[in-house]
Formats: structure tokens, sequence, C-alpha cells
């Protein structure tokens, strides 16, 4: 039987725990709130460059290919269940087969491996992916 996690490479593990909260104010719309929270979301992207690991009870995640066209299979992981609970971490890389696991019956366990984007993302590119996601 083949073990798509098969430890074939050297991974960065990297684990996240669920220590985030909405941040919207007291009658502050969904737009607003999106607007205010945007430098700190595009500044949470972070670009995978080598494998890595990443556990997190988050399962959100956002094909970023519809944005990323000349990058097949690229995705998103977020460390947090809304791109307006904060903190989080916006991990950007390649996905492979078997790129996501549940790692148990708790609904908030996962594991995601990415492999590396190839480039950096443009401030335009991680506006584009905040706006969709």
């Amino acid at each position: 039987m083949y073990n798509l996690f098969m430890e074939s490479k050297d991974y960065i593990n990297l684990t996240f725990r669920r220590d985030q909260g909405i941040e919207q104010m007291p009658g502050e719309t969904e737009g607003q709130l999106h607007e205010r929270l945007r430098p700190r979301v595009t500044n949470s992207f972070v670009t995978v460059s080598e494998p890595t690991r990443i556990e997190t009870p988050s399962w959100y995640t956002f094909d970023a290919s519809v944005i990323l066209s000349d990058i097949p299979n690229a995705v998103v992981i977020s460390t947090s269940t809304c791109k307006h609970e904060l903190p989080l971490r916006l991990f950007v890389g390649r996905r492979e087969a078997g790129w996501m696991k549940k790692l148990s019956e708790d609904p908030e366990k996962f594991e995601y491996r990415l492999d590396s984007l190839g480039r950096e993302l443009t401030p335009e590119e991680r506006n584009a992916i905040y706006d969709k996601m």
C-alpha cells in the first residue's frame, strides 16, 4: 500500500493552536471590518520556500491558483477559520497529492504539507487573494 505521507522530504514543522478571535467592532459592517483589517491580513502572508508541514485547528484553505494562474496547484492555508479572526498566518505554497490530512476524529486537528511556491507574492496578488478568500 502506498502511503501519501511517507517521509521522502525534510519538512519544516509548524504547529498552531486556536487562539484567534473576530476583530469586529460594535456597529462595524463586514465591509468596514474587511478594509480595516486589510493591512494586517495582507502582511500575514508567508510564502513557502521549502517543504513545510503545518498542523492547525483550521480547515480554511483557498485555491490560490485562481489568482496565481502561473502556478498550478497553488493554495493558501489559513491558521484561522476566518480571515477576520486574528492573529493568523496565511501560508501560500504548492500542494501535491495527499497534501491535507485530518489528524484525528477531533474536528480541530489538520495537517497540511506544502512545497515551495517558487516565487514571492506581489502586493496586488496578496490583496486579490484577501478579497477572494
